[in-house]
């Protein structure tokens, strides 16, 4: 089953998501909110099969900023560079992933 891949060590547990490819994503989400000081960036890259506009809706509800920094298709995967600001502190300069 998909809990049962993530057992193990080597190579072919990193390939290992769990449910959706969530299993760490969903553990590590409200903890990078918790860390982000006011006007904090966390980057996130995840698959199309990752939901990324559920993660965005998460981590809003968490109290930060979501939005897609880039979307790229590469071979049969989807990508998603998914950008996370907590509100507050300086003004952070826009980033701009080429």
């Amino acid at each position: 089953g998909e809990k049962e891949e993530m057992d193990g060590c080597g190579i072919s547990v990193s390939w290992a998501g769990g449910d959706r490819g969530r299993e760490v994503i969903d553990v590590l989400l409200p903890k990078a909110a918790e860390l982000l000081a006011p006007g904090g960036l966390f980057y996130l890259v995840c698959l199309a099969e990752n939901e990324p506009e559920e993660i965005m809706e998460v981590m809003r509800g968490l109290g930060l900023k979501a939005s897609v920094a880039k979307r790229e298709t590469r071979g049969m995967e989807d990508l998603f560079i998914l950008r996370f600001q907590r509100p507050g502190g300086p003004a952070a300069a826009a980033v701009r992933i080429p």
